[in-house]
């Protein structure tokens, strides 16, 4: 049963490496295919190949209120934000944010990206403006990796 399992995969990843190498690619594409015949790629792997490739990054916190009595809308809140980032098809972090003022009660933030359009970071930032509009506490810096 081994063996049968062995040649599958091997198959498997020789008519990967035809799809990748057949036709010339960028760096995102050639990752993306690669990533697709990889288990085990934490979403931190991800984040780490769209980062070095140059993509358009975003990161976005929400202050935590002071009043321990708020925190559970709060966290509510940051649950509805997590949906509306899936829904826009865009990948993200989840963070934590330890404020040295609130430190009880850490901050919301998320870093996000596009990894999957070829928008050059424009779909990414329509996405930013429309939710500025809709959540007053949000701040945002967006960067790009540069050497």
């Amino acid at each position: 049963m081994k063996n049968s399992n062995e040649k599958i995969s091997i198959k498997r990843l020789n008519r990967t490496f035809d799809q990748v190498f057949a036709k010339p690619l960028n760096f995102k594409e050639t990752a993306l295919m690669i990533r697709e015949c990889i288990d085990d790629f934490s979403v931190v792997d991800y984040f780490k190949l769209s980062f070095e490739s140059g993509d358009v990054i975003a990161l976005i916190t929400f202050e935590a209120p002071f009043e321990d009595e708020k925190m559970p809308e709060y966290n509510q809140k940051a649950i509805i934000f997590e949906e509306k980032i899936r829904d826009a098809n865009l990948s993200f972090l989840k963070l934590n944010i330890l404020d040295t003022y609130n430190v009880y009660n850490p901050s919301s933030g998320f870093i996000v990206w596009d990894e999957y359009s070829d928008t050059n970071g424009r779909k990414l930032l329509q996405t930013i403006q429309d939710w500025k509009t809709k959540y007053e506490n949000m701040d945002v810096i967006i960067f790009q990796y540069e050497e």
